[in-house]
């Protein structure tokens, strides 16, 4: 299951992405001759994107504050943002008044409302308490973005392997009564023998919309 779906872009795209870390998507976008913006509260992550892509305009903050000019993005990407977030309709107030009028966001949150949810319970990764302070699913999801002045041109669920074996690790800390420090298991979560294992549950909790991570693709509402 494609975790990432491609939005059509090209050579003089305007791209936000939020929350872009040190800047994995946009330097994929980049190759495509995007003209790549980056946004983040962590100085460290944007001083190595910066680092790797100089050309890239990067900006320190919360959205509301690094101060974009209005209707200047043609995409938007927010992954695994919104859930860290207390300012959630400051945050989309201030994507919807920055994205041009015909522009696309692209958003993806954890799904409280998964199948893998039901089965792990307090032990689900994405809880990630207290790094995350709200827990959503697709039906208040669409609400919050029709609320906030946006059109839902399309949703699905994006389930792959690496939510499914966290959540294994997270068990087994709690059995053993030791705290498993999961990026040390790299070997393990990213074995492609346990993806090809995991993924005709994917699939299939995917295809009922059931999967873990949730994936907007939003336009602006003409009302």
């Amino acid at each position: 299951m494609d975790l990432n779906r491609e939005l059509p872009v090209g050579p003089k795209t305007r791209i936000l992405d939020i929350g872009c870390g040190d800047g994995r998507y946009l330097l994929e976008r980049r190759t495509l001759g995007c003209e790549c913006y980056g946004n983040d509260i962590c100085e460290a992550a944007l001083t190595r994107l910066k680092k790797a892509a100089p050309e890239t305009d990067v900006r320190c903050g919360n959205l509301w504050e690094v101060d974009y000019t209005e209707k200047s993005f043609d995409v938007i990407n927010l992954s695994n943002v919104m859930e860290h977030v207390k300012e959630i309709n400051q945050l989309l107030a201030e994507a919807r008044r920055i994205v041009k009028d015909d522009g696309l966001l692209r958003i993806q949150v954890p799904n409280a409302a998964s199948l893998t949810f039901a089965i792990f319970r307090k032990h689900w990764m994405p809880l990630e308490v207290p790094r995350h302070v709200y827990v959503f699913s697709l039906k208040n999801l669409k609400r919050l973005f029709e609320s906030a002045g946006f059109e839902v041109i399309s949703s699905r669920t994006v389930e792959g392997s690496f939510t499914v074996l966290a959540s294994v690790f997270f068990v087994l800390s709690t059995v053993v009564n030791k705290k498993i420090e999961l990026m040390r298991y790299e070997r393990i979560w990213n074995s492609e023998i346990l993806k090809l294992i995991i993924f005709p549950y994917a699939l299939i909790v995917n295809l009922l919309r059931l999967g873990d991570m949730a994936e907007f693709i939003l336009k602006k509402s003409k009302a």
